[in-house]
């Protein structure tokens, strides 16, 4: 099975057992293996992935303090418009002659107005043109699931409603 194909069932499976952020991006985990943070703008730290040092020193200091010091924050920024490459939202950053010679940043917004910021540690120079499908997907489960329209439902919520009329409707034919 190819990986966007393990990434749909995952993402899929993640929401309708959880239905959070921290299940889809455990999911993204599983798929791709690379540590992962997810932290706001304010700097708190959401989440890491694994949730355990991995011999990178900000990543392993995170465990600690789980807060982003806003001047390594604001450096962050930076980097990520210096970026080698920016995609949808997505940046790619070369560490080379580290454990993880590549930093991926997707930032999740709606709107202009950031929700979080992924940030992923990848353990080789280069991502797959399949990683960057998982990637994007991930990015679009997050956003549809997430943020809400004019009358207050999430998208998950109105799918919900739409796969029971559908059961319902299965069921009586």
């Amino acid at each position: 099975m190819k990986l966007i194909e393990k990434a749909k069932i995952g993402f899929m499976d993640a929401i309708l057992k959880n239905d959070s952020i921290e299940a889809l991006c455990e999911a993204a985990y599983e798929l791709l293996n690379w540590p992962m943070i997810v932290g706001r703008d304010t700097g708190d730290v959401l989440l890491m992935l694994p949730n355990e040092p991995i011999g990178l020193k900000r990543y392993d200091e995170l465990q600690k303090s789980r807060k982003v010091p806003m001047e390594i924050f604001i450096g962050h920024q930076k980097k990520i418009g210096r970026g080698f490459e920016y995609y949808e939202d997505i940046s790619f950053i070369e560490e080379k002659g580290t454990k993880y010679p590549l930093e991926i940043t997707m930032i999740v917004s709606s709107k202009n107005d950031m929700f979080c910021q992924i940030v992923f540690h990848v353990d080789k120079e280069a991502v797959t043109d399949e990683e960057m499908d998982v990637l994007r997907l991930l990015k679009i489960m997050i956003n549809r699931e997430y943020f809400r329209d004019s009358s207050g439902e999430t998208s998950s919520y109105k799918q919900a409603k739409l796969r029971l009329r559908m059961l319902s409707k299965k069921n009586w034919n």
